[in-house]
């Protein structure tokens, strides 16, 4: 988390809300990438390649130091953006250590110019374990958290898998502190990576960062690949055993 008071003019401030607030008034100099933007029309991630254009197409480059913040905290916003920027190699990134609410209070600076930089070559290097694929959360190796609505869990899961509420991690408009997040925690390793699944990513992005807050190593993944690949497999092994059937 990064200092509100410790933002300089080195920084890159990115406004990642999804709502027109940033139109209304940002903190000064921020530009605006909408965490949204990040997502295919399926709603699904976009590929690294294209995730680097709407990075590059902003002007942010991989060795700049990001800023990043967005609508309240329990939105999971901010979040999603920090592990999208982390996935792709950005070592220096952070979110800004309370909202804009909480910057206008401080009597920091804001505008309501919009701020456009030039365009510039964003060169990603993917860090799998960020973003987690299907055979590594079929392998075993992570244990498997499912933040989705718990009715939704009920119906089907991705086996072995945890139910947990993402509003657990949150009181008000941050996250709990460090002795509560503790306890929320209890019931996982600490020593054992751990992969945060939904079909929404913002509510398993606000797990994860919590959870790397806490000292975890934390990925999240997509409920909808999943089905997919699950779907596929099934496809496969129904062809599979028509074909010994002829046989």
């Amino acid at each position: 988390l990064k200092p509100m008071k410790s933002v300089s003019s080195s920084d890159v401030v990115i406004d990642v809300s999804n709502s027109n607030s940033y139109a209304a008034s940002h903190i000064k100099d921020a530009i605006q990438i909408p965490s949204r933007d990040f997502l295919n029309s399926e709603g699904g991630l976009k590929t690294a390649e294209e995730l680097a254009s709407v990075l590059g197409d902003a002007g942010v480059s991989r060795t700049d130091s990001a800023v990043l913040y967005g609508g309240p905290e329990s939105s999971g916003e901010a979040e999603f953006a920090f592990l999208v920027l982390r996935y792709l190699g950005q070592n220096d990134v952070k979110l800004l250590d309370g909202s804009f609410a909480d910057w206008k209070t401080a009597g920091l600076p804001e505008e309501v110019q919009e701020n456009n930089k030039t365009g510039v070559e964003y060169s990603p290097q993917v860090r799998s374990d960020v973003m987690a694929e299907y055979e590594y959360v079929k392998s075993g190796q992570a244990q498997i958290i499912d933040v989705r609505p718990f009715v939704d869990f009920g119906k089907g899961r991705i086996p072995g898998s945890i139910a947990f509420d993402p509003a657990d991690v949150v009181k008000g408009d941050q996250f709990k502190g460090p002795g509560d997040l503790t306890a929320v925690f209890s019931r996982l390793d600490q020593e054992k990576p751990v992969v945060v699944y939904s079909d929404d990513y913002s509510r398993s992005s606000l797990v994860a960062y919590a959870l790397q807050l806490m000292g975890y190593q934390a990925g999240i993944y997509s409920w909808e690949d999943w089905k997919a690949h699950e779907e596929v497999q099934s496809q496969n092994e129904t062809t599979s055993s028509g074909d010994h059937a002829v046989d």
